[in-house]
């Protein structure tokens, strides 16, 4: 087979996947989440015991609390809404897969990076995550690959070692 060109464009679902994809975000996430029950929790149990009843109400505990729990659902907030700010995110882009190369064009750019130089792919469910260095990525929706393409892909990648 030689090279494939597809054409993709990213929706807001799937750059919020590719920001998910960090593992210590998650484990972050989460343990700032139970944190913040935590806290949440022992506000009112601060009045279940006789012994600190007479001390003044716990707000630092209630707002870091309401912080921490809240954080996740802004920290998503805002990355959406930097994909709705960023318009280059959202354009049509085309990719060319050859033997030497992947091209990428969209409507206002265009770059060239030779599968040797290629850093890193990651893979989800949904994503394929091409890493030119460890801060720049493409992101390719799977759902534009046909299976052999998907396969090509792989086969293309492969080869970059």
């Amino acid at each position: 087979m030689q090279g494939f060109t597809i054409n993709t464009q990213l929706s807001t679902k799937n750059y919020i996947q590719f920001t998910k994809q960090s593992k210590a975000l998650q484990l972050l996430i989460w343990f700032t989440r139970i944190l913040g029950f935590f806290l949440l929790l022992s506000v009112p149990l601060h009045y279940a015991s006789e012994v600190t009843s007479d001390l003044p109400f716990p707000w630092a505990q209630l707002l870091v609390g309401l912080v921490m729990v809240a954080w996740p659902f802004l920290l998503f907030y805002s990355v959406k809404r930097s994909f709705l700010r960023n318009t280059s995110l959202q354009e049509t882009i085309t990719y060319t897969f050859t033997e030497q190369e992947m091209q990428v064009q969209g409507e206002t750019f265009t770059s060239r990076v030779k599968w040797k130089d290629v850093y890193r792919i990651q893979e989800s469910r949904d994503l394929l995550i091409v890493w030119h260095n460890p801060q720049v990525a493409n992101i390719i929706p799977k759902k534009y690959l046909k299976p052999e393409e998907l396969s090509h892909f792989y086969q293309l990648a492969n080869r970059r070692n």
